[in-house]
């Protein structure tokens, strides 16, 4: 029944796993991660070292202009500020992304 449960994608209540027993529940994708799949994927194909690097954990650094990015990455609004959150998450993979516009100094 336990079994059969997970394979239905319902999480058992605490109460219902047995203490004495290790289970392993498969691993469910973040709200986040799930946001950045589409953006994540795009940047694999247009960077092909980028794959390469997160399978190995290796640090990458991605320095594109908000012109690029925005043809990539599409966004509703296209700012620089628009992409802060898409940077936050890919620095948590190792990944430096630095989106520069015309009218900042690229340095």
């Amino acid at each position: 029944m336990y079994l059969q449960r997970m394979l239905d994608n319902e999480i058992p209540t605490y109460e219902e796993v047995d203490p004495k027993r290790v289970i392993l529940i498969p691993r469910q994708y973040s709200q986040e991660e799930s946001l950045f799949d589409d953006d994540l994927k795009n940047l694999k194909a247009h960077f092909p070292d980028l794959g390469i690097a997160l399978l190995n954990k290796t640090p990458y650094k991605i320095e594109m202009s908000l012109a690029e990015i925005s043809q990539v990455c599409p966004r509703n609004r296209q700012r620089i500020d628009s992409y802060d959150r898409l940077k936050r998450y890919l620095l948590t993979k190792g990944v430096e992304l630095i989106v520069y516009s015309q009218k900042t100094k690229k340095i």
